[in-house]
């Protein structure tokens, strides 16, 4: 195969890997051919192609008024993969142990492909009567909130974002300002964020590597009232110490993909 060849090939498994990740991260509507096309700045031959490629795969599912959502296939394979991951599998009960420890609502993020987005994917919640509360599934800003500046700090700064949306009144829309908190949080290996991305929201999350192509945080959240400046330090020591066991838990996963792969 010519380096030419080559790149096609990467290129293409990059528009189809694009293509999944936005049917995925975004279930909850159905896309038309020239919606996903300009959304993810594609041509509509391409992204009907790969398409149809992903339905016959049972990657993804034609409807009935001609738009794509996740296939069944897809589903299979997200449920085999929470159940035999091996972060996934640790995940549920060190996000309790995190949550006993600390209290709060304890998630744990994955980064979405382009590193503008992440998503929660599982957590661990205090039952009392007014609680932070996030579902897994829910998709999360890198560029505010404590869960995903801790991933997004972690990666290389040309993918930081210039423009952002504003949340509330204390996102960090000044790149300069927000770019400075991204290189502190990557010094300190820990974020903080109250208000930033959900009024009356406060967390405290600690990156850690999911896997060798994707960055992941756990964040301990509470209501903003609830929040205080000196609980930080203890935080930040339960979650670093705690995240050893999921960190073991990927180097797992890593020896047991290259394995396969011998």
């Amino acid at each position: 195969m010519t380096q030419q060849q080559k790149s096609k090939a990467a290129e293409g498994v990059g528009t189809t890997l694009n293509i999944l990740d936005t049917l995925v991260s975004q279930s909850e509507r159905a896309w038309g051919v020239r919606e996903l096309a300009e959304y993810l700045g594609l041509s509509r031959t391409t992204t009907n192609r790969v398409l149809s490629q992903l339905c016959e795969e049972g990657l993804a599912r034609q409807t009935s008024d001609s738009s794509y959502t996740v296939g069944p296939r897809l589903c299979v394979l997200s449920s085999m993969l929470f159940s035999s991951h091996p972060v996934l599998s640790r995940g549920a009960e060190v996000l309790d142990t995190i949550r006993q420890q600390v209290g709060g609502t304890v998630f744990m993020s994955v980064q979405a492909i382009d590193g503008q987005r992440c998503f929660v994917v599982q957590e661990s919640e205090t039952e009392t009567p007014v609680r932070y509360r996030i579902e897994p599934g829910n998709i999360l800003p890198t560029y505010a909130g404590a869960a995903g500046q801790a991933i997004l700090s972690q990666l290389d700064e040309a993918c930081w974002p210039d423009q952002v949306r504003t949340f509330t009144d204390k996102t960090l829309t000044v790149s300069e300002q927000r770019n400075d908190r991204l290189r502190q949080v990557r010094q300190q290996q820990f974020s903080v964020s109250v208000g930033q991305h959900i009024v009356g929201a406060a967390g405290i999350a600690v990156p850690f590597r999911f896997s060798p192509a994707l960055l992941g945080s756990v964040s301990a959240s509470r209501p903003e009232w609830e929040f205080k400046e000196e609980i930080v330090p203890k935080v930040v020591s339960v979650l670093k110490k705690e995240l050893g066991a999921l960190e073991a838990a990927a180097a797992i996963a890593y020896q047991k993909a290259g394995e396969e792969n011998l």
